[in-house]
């Protein structure tokens, strides 16, 4: 029978989401009476994924509330993808920190180090242990104009043409360049973005509140 995860779940793939969870967490026989999952969407977070584990106690074993977040707007973007790789990476990551607090690691186990991929294959044969970052798989473009970024083009081809410099980055707009055709950018504004992408950000200024 599968435990009681905490969540703010609103939209179909949102519960799926919690479903593998759910699967994962039973395959290994998760510990709930001691350690609480919580997990929360976000909308406006340029990460995937992330977590954190606050103990109670420590000694004689571990108890603690584990909390996982996921981007839902990338979720959306790519299920299959952040379902396959993106969960179970981040699972197993929660599953590691857990470890280094129940042995008291004075040193934390290696970010993505043999411990880690170890658990990430007893969670999944499907997921690759190489680490992407979030622009190599997703659409950031969204996120980042949500958080106040500088909308640009280059001389790329079709939609690649399009960027948006995160607001962090706005200020070293002028030295910046593409990474891919090396041309220099030039400011465009809001509403010459393609659709799809001023749709997403539509999205996340509407629903963020909710989450």
């Amino acid at each position: 029978m599968k435990f009681q995860i905490d969540h703010n779940a609103r939209h179909p793939y949102d519960f799926e989401l919690i479903r593998l969870i759910q699967f994962y967490l039973d395959k290994m026989d998760w510990p709930e009476d001691r350690i609480s999952i919580m997990i929360r969407f976000t909308l406006s977070a340029t990460t995937a994924s992330s977590r954190k584990v606050i103990p109670r106690e420590l000694k004689p074993q571990i108890k603690a509330d584990a909390w996982l977040y996921f981007n839902y707007l990338y979720l959306q973007q790519q299920p299959k993808e952040y379902l396959t790789d993106i969960v179970p990476h981040e699972v197993a990551h929660l599953i590691v920190d857990c470890m280094g607090f129940q042995q008291n690691l004075k040193q934390k186990h290696t970010e993505h180090g043999e411990v880690w991929k170890s658990e990430l294959a007893k969670l999944s044969s499907l997921a690759t242990p190489s680490a992407k970052g979030p622009g190599e798989i997703f659409d950031v473009r969204p996120i980042n104009l949500f958080q106040g970024g500088q909308p640009v083009t280059c001389f790329c081809d079709g939609s690649d043409k399009y960027s948006v410099v995160s607001s962090k980055s706005r200020s070293n707009l002028t030295d910046m360049t593409c990474k891919k055709c090396k041309g220099a950018y030039s400011i465009i504004e809001r509403d010459e973005l393609p659709v799809e992408i001023i749709k997403q950000y539509e999205y996340i200024v509407n629903e963020q509140s909710k989450y």
